[in-house]
């Protein structure tokens, strides 16, 4: 079992994660969340499989999508639907999430020290209209979806739908490799 990093900060030990992704029943609970007329199933389809700190994703298993800015939005859309076409709807429905946020939520994942609620971060960034998918989306992403968000950037990263902000709820696996790896991907799994 390897270290886990809790905010930066604290080391602890913590199970193994384990990835799984979306089951169709669950797309389509999503889908008439969001307003998505159709779902396809994404075709990933696996058993469990554990992350350990050291793994790196195996490129040559990924989607890649449409690289415009919505790229994230567009993992997601495909994980919910089958298909990268709903990234709108998936922006709008976690800016929506955002926009509910008082000051405080905003401040503990932009580490600034600004009085700006969800509303006010909302307009300040231009994420309505388009701009890359950063924290606060992604931990949003996870309260939208109410699973947890998984996103490889140098390391595993895991955003709980379960947030509270007494207990930060992103989870960094330490990973020790030096090998090439990519940017950034998304997996997401039921809670």
């Amino acid at each position: 079992m390897g270290d886990i990093l809790f905010d930066g900060e604290r080391k602890g030990q913590l199970s193994p994660l384990y990835l799984s992704f979306p089951r169709l029943d669950w797309q389509k609970e999503i889908a008439v969340k969001l307003n998505i007329p159709e779902v396809r199933s994404h075709g990933c389809i696996a058993p469990l499989v554990p992350i350990s700190p050291e793994s790196v994703p195996d490129r040559s298993s990924l989607f890649s999508p449409n690289a415009d800015g919505n790229c994230g939005f567009r993992a997601l859309s495909f994980l919910v639907s089958g298909t990268e076409e709903y990234h709108r709807e998936l922006r709008n429905g976690i800016c929506d999430v955002i926009a509910t946020k008082d000051a405080e939520w905003i401040q503990r994942w932009t580490g600034r020290n600004l009085p700006e609620n969800g509303v006010q971060y909302l307009d300040r960034t231009s994420m309505r209209r388009h701009e890359w998918m950063g924290e606060i989306e992604l931990q949003a992403a996870a309260e939208l979806l109410n699973c947890h968000v998984i996103v490889y950037r140098n390391m595993w990263h895991r955003y709980n739908p379960d947030y509270s902000l007494g207990d930060l709820k992103v989870h960094e696996v330490e990973k020790k490799s030096k090998r090439k790896k990519p940017k950034k991907i998304f997996c997401i799994f039921n809670v």
